[in-house]
C-alpha cells in the first residue's frame, strides 16, 4: 500500500501584490512642461517659413532637453516625458517625475531653475535655424519662441500626488503607476544591502537606482555593484569580466482581478536579470545601434543642483561621420551652454572602461563621475593584441534566482505580498504518456521502425492546422547553396525518404532571383541617422521602392503559379543577405519592405539568410557533393519549422489529448475547446 503524498510546493510566482498603507510616507511629485502651445507654434511657423509647400515636420528635441536634464539632476526620475494628449488641442503633453523615502526624500530642483535651463535649450534650438532662407523672417520666428518661453507661468509648481491614489486605481492621473510604483520600490532599496548565498559562499549585493531602461522605457530600476567573475572555460582557459545584478519592478493587470474600489488591482512583477560591464577597450561596437553608458555623479555638475547616487542612462552614437562617437543629440554642447560640468570624452570610455567605473567598488574613488558601459551581443572588446566578446555569460540558476528575490522582499516586508505557491496537482506525462499535441519535431523525426506512421502525424498536423487548405511554398533563392539546403530541410519537415513526393496538398516552387536589385540594401545617399528627417525620407522611399519591386517579382514569378481554385495557403520562403554586416545601417534592412510586399500579395514569408558549405580540407574534394555544417542545417531547419509549423499554430495532436491527459471532465474538456476553436480556427 503506497503513502499518500501531499503536492510540494513546485514553483513561487515572482508577482505580488500591493499593501496600501505602507505607501502612505511616500512621496510622488510630477512637473508638467507648461510650453507645449509655444513650441507647437514655433514648429508651425518653422516649418511655413523655411519648408514652403512641402510636408515636411519639425520635431521638437524633448529627449535632448530630458538628456541634459538627467545628466544635471539625477534626483529626477525622468525628464518631461509624454504622458497623454490634450483633448482641445491635439497636443502632446509631457511632464517630469521625481519620488520619495524617508531613507531617499524628494528633491526636486525648482520650477526657476528647470525654467531656466528650457530657456537655454530653446536658444540652442533656435540657432539652427538662424540666417536661413528668408533670414530676416526666420530670424522673428525664433524670437517670438524666446520672448514667450522666457515668461515663467505663474502658477507652474510641481504637483504633489498620493501614492494610495494610484494603487487604488492603476489608471489614475493618466496611467502614471505605471512608472510611479516601480520607481517608489526601486527608491526604497536604493543603497540597502542583503546577503544572498553561492554553494559555500556568501556575497553581499548592495542595491543602486538607475534611470532609464531603454530607448522607450523610463523609469527607476536597480542594479548591484560590480562583481568580479574568474573562471575556467572548457577549454581550460582563464577567463575574468564583470556583472551586476539588475532587478526590474513591472506593474501588470490582469483581467478579472479587481480590489474593492471596483478598479483593476495591479500586480507587481520582479524581474532578474544580468547587466554586464567591459573591461577592456571596445573594438567592435554593433555599426548602426547607439551604445548604452551609465553615468553616476558624486559631485553636483551644475552648482545649486541637488545630486545622488543614482545612476543616469546615456547613449553614444556609433554612426556619427569619419568613425567618430559623438554623444547623442549634442548633449556637450547643451551642457555647455547650461554652464555645466562636462562629461567625459566618449572615446575614452570606449578605451579605458576599466578605469573610468568603478568596477572593483573602491572606497577612494572620491568626488569623480563614474562611467559603466553595458554589454551589448556583438561587441568585441581588445584582449592579447586580439578581439573576444564578454567572458561572462548571463543566466542564474533557479536556486540563485530565488535567493536573491527572497532577500529583496525581506526589506519590503509588509509593502508586498508574494502570490501563493503554485502547486502540482497531478504530475507531467512523461514517456509514452505525453501527448501528440506536446510533441515537437525533435520528437517526431526520431529514427525508429513504423516511420510512416509519423509521416502521417506530421502532414495530418499541418492539414489540420490549415483547415484542409493546401499549402504552396515558394522556395525563392539566390544561391544555389541555399536552394538545395532548404529544399532537403523541406522534406524533413515532412519526414520523407529519398524516392517520395511531397504530400499531394503541398507544393513546392522553386524560384531563382535573376535581378540583383531585388536583395540590395537601401542606399542612404550619403545621409546619416544623424540628419534627422531627410535621412527618415530617404529611408522610406527606399522602402516603398524595394516593395513595388518585389511585389512585380512576386505577381510575375509566383502568383501565376498559384491554383486559386483551392484557395491555398502560400508561404514564401525567401533567401536575403546578411542581415548584421559592419559598415551597414540597421535602418537598410531591406527585410521589411519584402515582407511588407507579401503581405500585400497575399503570401505569409519567412527570410532565411545566405547558405555557406564547409569549406573542402582535399583537393580532391572537389567533385563531391557540397557538406554543410550542424550550425547552418539547425539554422535553416529552425526557419522552415518557422514557416510551416509555428506560423499557422500547428500541432502533432489535438488539443483534446492533453486535456484527457489532465483528466479534466469531459463537460468542461468541450467548452476549453470552443474557447480554442474561437482563439484558434485551426483547432
Amino acid at each position: 500500500m503506497t503513502s499518500k503524498t501531499i503536492p510540494a510546493n513546485i514553483l513561487l510566482p515572482a508577482r505580488m501584490s500591493l499593501v496600501t498603507d505602507a505607501f502612505a510616507n511616500l512621496e510622488i511629485a510630477v512637473l508638467a512642461f507648461p510650453f507645449v502651445h509655444v513650441v507647437a507654434d514655433f514648429c508651425r511657423d518653422i516649418k511655413q517659413a523655411l519648408y514652403r509647400g512641402k510636408n515636411w515636420e519639425v520635431p521638437p528635441p524633448y529627449r535632448q532637453l530630458n538628456n541634459a536634464l538627467l545628466a544635471c539632476v539625477s534626483t529626477l526620475t525622468y525628464g518631461f516625458e509624454f504622458v497623454s494628449v490634450d483633448r482641445e488641442s491635439k497636443l502632446p503633453l509631457y511632464q517630469a517625475l521625481a519620488v520619495g523615502t524617508p531613507e531617499n526624500p524628494l528633491k526636486t530642483p525648482t520650477p526657476q531653475q528647470i525654467h531656466q535651463l528650457v530657456r537655454i535649450w530653446a536658444q540652442e534650438w533656435t540657432k539652427q535655424y538662424r540666417d536661413k532662407g528668408k533670414k530676416d523672417e526666420l530670424n522673428s520666428v525664433c524670437d517670438r519662441l524666446l520672448e514667450r518661453i522666457a515668461v515663467i507661468p505663474p502658477d507652474w509648481e510641481w504637483q504633489h500626488i498620493k501614492p494610495e491614489k494610484l494603487i487604488h486605481d492603476i489608471n489614475a492621473e493618466k496611467g502614471l503607476g505605471f512608472q510611479a510604483i516601480p520607481s517608489l520600490l526601486a527608491t526604497m532599496l536604493h543603497g540597502k544591502k542583503c546577503i544572498i548565498h553561492s554553494g559555500q559562499q556568501e556575497q553581499e549585493i548592495q542595491w543602486r537606482k538607475v534611470q532609464g531602461g531603454g530607448l522607450s522605457k523610463v523609469g527607476l530600476y536597480l542594479a548591484s555593484k560590480p562583481f568580479k567573475a574568474n573562471y575556467t572555460d572548457k577549454y581550460g582557459k582563464e577567463r575574468e569580466g564583470y556583472f551586476a545584478y539588475r532587478l526590474d519592478f513591472n506593474v501588470e493587470t490582469q483581467a478579472g482581478r479587481f480590489n474593492n474600489n471596483g478598479n483593476l488591482k495591479p500586480w507587481i512583477f520582479l524581474h532578474l536579470s544580468c547587466q554586464r560591464y567591459p573591461h577592456e577597450p571596445l573594438l567592435d561596437g554593433n555599426y548602426g545601434r547607439d551604445i548604452s553608458v551609465l553615468m553616476g555623479m558624486n559631485k553636483a555638475r551644475l552648482s545649486d543642483y541637488e545630486v545622488d547616487s543614482t545612476l543616469v542612462r546615456l547613449v553614444i552614437e556609433n554612426n556619427g561621420k569619419e568613425k567618430e562617437n559623438l554623444w547623442r543629440l549634442q548633449l556637450p554642447e547643451l551642457l555647455a551652454s547650461f554652464k555645466a560640468r562636462a562629461l567625459e570624452q566618449p572615446e575614452n570610455i570606449l578605451n579605458n572602461p576599466a578605469t573610468l567605473g568603478n568596477l572593483n567598488n573602491s572606497t577612494k574613488w572620491g568626488d569623480r563621475d563614474e562611467y559603466y558601459l553595458i554589454h551589448a551581443e556583438g561587441y568585441g572588446y581588445e584582449h592579447e593584441k586580439h578581439k573576444r566578446g564578454h567572458s561572462i555569460k548571463t543566466g542564474f540558476s533557479f536556486l540563485e534566482r530565488g535567493d536573491i528575490i527572497a532577500r529583496v522582499l525581506e526589506p519590503l516586508k509588509g509593502v508586498l505580498i508574494p502570490d501563493n505557491p503554485i502547486q502540482s496537482d497531478i504530475p507531467a506525462p512523461s514517456g509514452k504518456k505525453v501527448p501528440l499535441a506536446m510533441r515537437d519535431y525533435e520528437f517526431i523525426s526520431r529514427p525508429r521502425k513504423g516511420q510512416q506512421l509519423y509521416q502521417q502525424i506530421a502532414t495530418d498536423a499541418i492539414y489540420r492546422a490549415l483547415q484542409g487548405k493546401p499549402m504552396h511554398i515558394f522556395l525563392i533563392y539566390r544561391k544555389q547553396d541555399t536552394c538545395e539546403t532548404v529544399y532537403q530541410q523541406l522534406r524533413d519537415v515532412f519526414l520523407l525518404n529519398e524516392n517520395q513526393d511531397f504530400p499531394a496538398h503541398i507544393t513546392v516552387s522553386k524560384i531563382l532571383i535573376d535581378n540583383a536589385k531585388l536583395l540590395e540594401i537601401f542606399n542612404t545617399d550619403g545621409l546619416k541617422p544623424k540628419d534627422g528627417s531627410k535621412f527618415d525620407r530617404r529611408m522610406r522611399d527606399e522602402h516603398q521602392a524595394k516593395r513595388d519591386l518585389w511585389r512585380t517579382f512576386l505577381q510575375e514569378r509566383a502568383i501565376p503559379l498559384i491554383n486559386f481554385e483551392t484557395a491555398p495557403h502560400c508561404l514564401a520562403i525567401i533567401e536575403i543577405g546578411r542581415i548584421k554586416t559592419k559598415g551597414v545601417l540597421l535602418q537598410q534592412n531591406i527585410k521589411g519592405a519584402i515582407r511588407e510586399a507579401c503581405v500585400r500579395e497575399g503570401i505569409s514569408s519567412q527570410m532565411i539568410q545566405p547558405v555557406q558549405p564547409k569549406p573542402s580540407e582535399k583537393e580532391d574534394d572537389e567533385d563531391k557533393s557540397p557538406a554543410y555544417s550542424k550550425q547552418t542545417k539547425g539554422r535553416v531547419m529552425n526557419a522552415v519549422l518557422d514557416g510551416t509549423l509555428r506560423q499557422i499554430g500547428a500541432l502533432y495532436g489535438l488539443p483534446s489529448q492533453v486535456y484527457e491527459q489532465a483528466k479534466i471532465p469531459k463537460e468542461r474538456n468541450c467548452s476549453r475547446l470552443r474557447c480554442n476553436c474561437l482563439l484558434s480556427p485551426q483547432n
